[in-house]
């Protein structure tokens, strides 16, 4: 029998027929929630820790608020200066999955008492993990309600059982800037993605933003950061793939080197820093 190894990972799901007074409850609670966020960053660190929600007032549920003081406690919360946004994290205690027919629904408390609303599987691949919810196979974790494009979802985090695939031998991934990565193996062929493309269309960006800057059109700017955005992250996914087919290729594990802290311990001059093609901050 292949042995179990858990994976943790999160589901986009989108609210089924939200109506409008639903929707601006969501509104009115994210609201809430970042104003309770920021007035906890205006207190010192061991002063958040020892806070209660007895000493908060507000509309929204303990449950609720106590996810936010943990939020601004932790890691992240330390280094915020100040929330823009902050959307609401339920925990795993304080929802319920469930289902009528073929619809989903799921229970979490609002302002307003208990809201159970349906909810939209876009993905076949996710209604196993919802049956497994359900079931009890799958452990469910918190899940953060979140607006994106004037739609809203649910971020739902579970942890479930993996088989344990048994590879054969590794491979090294290497990456860069010159090569965005390169894959290889001890024996046999590699692999090199190029970055002269990237660097390049980076190039062009810069050009573009700096132009929208001198015209101060801010934004029209936005939205060309945004696309810039969505590009880039459109190229890592691609390449990630093709590296994950070529491990599946060669049965094998797939390492990557840690580059957590290279900005501050690969020094760059300010020709190649104010250059969006070579700068590491970009």
């Amino acid at each position: 029998m292949a042995s179990m190894v858990k994976v943790a990972r999160t589901i986009k799901l989108k609210f089924l027929n939200l109506n409008r007074c639903k929707a601006q409850l969501f509104e009115e609670m994210t609201a809430e929630n970042t104003r309770i966020a920021n007035e906890l960053l205006l207190l010192p660190l061991q002063e958040r820790r020892k806070m209660t929600t007895a000493k908060i007032v507000s509309d929204l549920k303990s449950a609720l608020v106590n996810q936010t003081i943990r939020h601004t406690t932790s890691p992240t919360g330390r280094k915020t200066k100040h929330y823009k946004t902050l959307p609401i994290e339920v925990n795993n205690q304080n929802w319920k999955l469930t289902k009528k027919g073929d619809t989903y629904s799921i229970s979490f408390p609002t302002t307003k008492g208990e809201k159970r609303v349906p909810i939209y599987v876009a993905s076949s691949h996710w209604q196993p993990v919802l049956d497994g919810l359900l079931e009890g196979t799958v452990k469910g974790g918190s899940f953060k309600l979140i607006k994106h494009r004037n739609k809203w979802y649910v971020y739902l985090s579970v942890i479930e059982d993996v088989p344990e695939v048994a590879t054969e031998t590794k491979i090294g991934c290497d990456r860069g800037q010159n090569n965005i990565s390169v894959v290889a193996s001890k024996k046999g062929f590699g692999k090199f993605f190029s970055g002269s493309e990237v660097m390049h269309r980076r190039r062009y960006f810069q050009r573009r933003r700096k132009q929208l800057q001198q015209a101060k059109k801010f934004r029209a700017l936005k939205k060309w950061d945004k696309k810039e955005r969505r590009w880039m992250d459109s190229i890592n996914h691609t390449i990630s793939r093709r590296i994950v087919r070529f491990a599946e290729y060669k049965n094998a594990d797939v390492v990557i080197e840690d580059l957590e802290g290279c900005r501050k311990t690969m020094k760059q001059s300010k020709k190649s820093r104010s250059d969006s093609g070579q700068s590491r901050h970009s």
